[in-house]
């Protein structure tokens, strides 16, 4: 039927009563793709070419069975060269038009979650993929399954294989290598802000382990600690999802990161201390001024987790991160 769901739309619809069977579904799924036993049989045991044809092409999941793309495994058979077959065979305008405006903002992260090999749970996988005028993440991802440009099992979508992650980074859509991948410091600071139970520990311990590459010369008012961090969050989280200085409550916030796709809020006051010992004094003071200022209280966050967050910093040492997690009423 192709690759999204197809059904009347009208209620004397001549196409109705349709039983729908996608790529999550167990009944025939073995027939759609290579099993890794069928192309070994066909490249005769050559362990070599055998191990290049499951990086490139193995991965997307029909039900339970794992299977390997026929149309780019035969043109590698036809032409002997590992590359990305499969997407050179459909316009993909489409799909662009929808992803391009929103990338950015919030699908680059769970991408960049994907590309380094972990799932991303979405619950069902629905073939009904209509988009509205709201931009919703789940629906984006089923369609990037339909499309075959993510695979799916156990809830959770996959970057298949090499092959999409080339074209993810080099063809289609316009995502640079560093947005997906970023650096270890940038992963480790992404990670720390969305793991489950929020890693205060390791986002305490990557602040201060970056405020060393701080230049004394810079760090002589509060806001160069701000500004530098701002930077630095911006970078791994969006220009759209960190803000800084803006109002809310009773004044202004110093750094703010909304993390829309968890219902997730994360609220910075920086200080700077005079001395070493007042670092833990000061940082506490942060926090509650968070409190005192309602700087979350805007009206958009209702019923959002949020983590309010002080921290202090004198030359090139920095106090404990203070922080209190709850929910915005």
């Amino acid at each position: 039927m192709g690759i999204v769901e197809i059904r009347g739309t009208g209620m004397l619809s001549g196409l109705s009563n349709l039983v729908i069977y996608s790529s999550g579904d167990e009944r025939f799924s073995k027939y759609f793709g290579f099993t890794k036993g069928e192309i070994s049989e066909f490249l005769e045991g050559d362990q070599e070419r055998i191990k290049n044809a499951m990086e490139w092409y193995n991965g997307y999941y029909m039900g339970s069975h794992q299977m390997i793309n026929p149309w780019s495994f035969m043109y590698f058979v036809s032409t002997g060269k590992l590359k990305s077959y499969w997407v050179q065979t459909a316009n993909i305008d489409s799909i662009r038009t929808i992803i391009n405006p929103v990338v950015s903002v919030r699908l680059i992260k769970v991408l960049a979650e994907l590309y380094n090999g972990e799932g991303y749970e979405i619950g069902e996988l629905s073939t009904k993929v209509n988009f509205g005028s709201s931009f919703d993440l789940g629906l984006i991802l089923c369609l990037l399954v339909h499309t075959g440009y993510l695979t799916y099992t156990e809830k959770k979508v996959f970057m298949p294989n090499q092959e999409i992650k080339y074209e993810w980074i080099n063809c289609s859509f316009g995502v640079t290598e560093s947005e997906i991948c970023g650096s270890p410091f940038q992963r480790n600071i992404r990670n720390a802000l969305r793991e489950k139970k929020f890693n205060i520990i390791l986002l305490e311990r990557l602040m201060s382990e970056k405020l060393l590459s701080l230049s004394f010369f810079d760090a002589k008012t509060e806001n160069s600690y701000h500004m530098y961090y701002f930077g630095i969050f911006i970078a791994v989280c969006g220009a759209n999802s960190t803000t800084s200085n803006r109002e809310g409550g009773h004044g202004r916030y110093d750094i703010k990161i909304a993390v829309e796709d968890m219902n997730r809020l994360f609220i910075f006051e920086f200080k700077q201390s005079k001395t070493v010992d007042a670092l833990e004094k000061d940082a506490e003071g942060g926090l509650n001024q968070i409190f005192e200022k309602k700087y979350y209280a805007t009206g958009q966050y209702c019923q959002w987790t949020c983590f309010a967050i002080g921290v202090s910093f004198f030359q090139k040492q920095m106090s404990g991160l203070k922080w209190k997690e709850f929910q915005v009423s």
